[in-house]
């Protein structure tokens, strides 16, 4: 493992995130710090191409004193884990890799204002592109993400980062803990194919979906699904849907309701012809 401590980088749907815990003092919490954060995301690790400025940073506090707020009413106490000023998150040493999600959340969210949105999507890659399925949960994305994954490389399970650059849209894997994590997840970039509604059948088949209402109202729903935990302000509600509203015009010709069953050998012959 090849990491300066206290101080590297991550790269997160091509943005760079400046991890420092020089702050704290006892190289043993920087150790222990640093191990957690690769063991959870070493795909996105930076060890060569180090940039010359961070696009977002994250820096480790040692409060031996740590701020604390009760509430009278429930008697519920709540501890200091992490602000976010500018472009830079501040978080306490004792926040878990399950926190550190939360923050790279809202880190995203901050990166991705008016370039892209974070889909609740199962995806794997065929053809070179990735291929998204996304829908309601139980409706059988991870379902069809298992049984292809043993023919395709699988890309995400339960969410995805599509992003705009240079005019052009790419998919991004998060750097999230998802339900079926038996594959790495990377800094990897994908072309984006064909996106899929799925609905389980006894058949597999599909019907292009050229009903913009339908694709712009279903990939609302899926992006904002995420952005409950966070909260969004009017601003930020206009440029998602903005984002998502170009997205379903420019990929219009490229959404599909997929009816399919789970017979594995017929699914995969299935894909192939698509």
């Amino acid at each position: 493992m090849i990491i300066n401590i206290p101080h590297f980088y991550l790269n997160i749907a091509g943005y760079y995130i400046e991890i420092n815990i020089q702050n704290i003092k006892q190289k043993i919490v920087q150790k222990k710090i640093t191990q957690s954060i690769f063991s959870y995301y070493k795909g996105f690790f930076l060890r060569t191409n180090i940039p010359n400025k961070a696009d977002f940073k994250i820096v480790f506090i040692y409060d031996e004193k740590p701020s604390i707020i009760m509430n009278k009413t429930t008697k519920l106490k709540y501890i200091f884990y992490y602000k976010i000023r500018n472009k830079t998150a501040y978080c306490s040493y004792r926040i878990s890799m399950l926190q550190l999600e939360l923050v790279l959340h809202n880190i995203l969210h901050n990166l991705l204002k008016t370039s892209g949105i974070i889909l609740h999507s199962s995806s794997v890659c065929i053809k070179n592109k990735a291929y998204l399925f996304t829908g309601r949960p139980g409706i059988g994305k991870s379902t069809i993400m298992k049984i292809l994954s043993s023919k395709y490389q699988p890309i995400a399970d339960d969410s995805i980062i599509i992003k705009k650059e240079n005019n052009y849209y790419y998919c991004y894997q998060t750097p999230f803990i998802e339900s079926n994590s038996f594959f790495n997840k990377n800094k990897e970039k994908f072309e984006i194919g064909k996106i899929f509604f799925p609905r389980k059948s006894t058949e597999n088949r599909i019907i292009q979906q050229k009903n913009n209402t339908y694709n712009l109202d279903r990939i609302i729903t899926q992006t904002f699904i995420f952005y409950k935990k966070i909260g969004l302000n009017k601003e930020n509600v206009v440029n998602k849907i903005n984002f998502i509203s170009e997205f379903v015009r420019i990929f219009k010709n490229e959404f599909y309701i997929l009816y399919f069953s789970k017979q594995k050998r017929k699914l995969l012959q299935f894909f192939e012809t698509i």
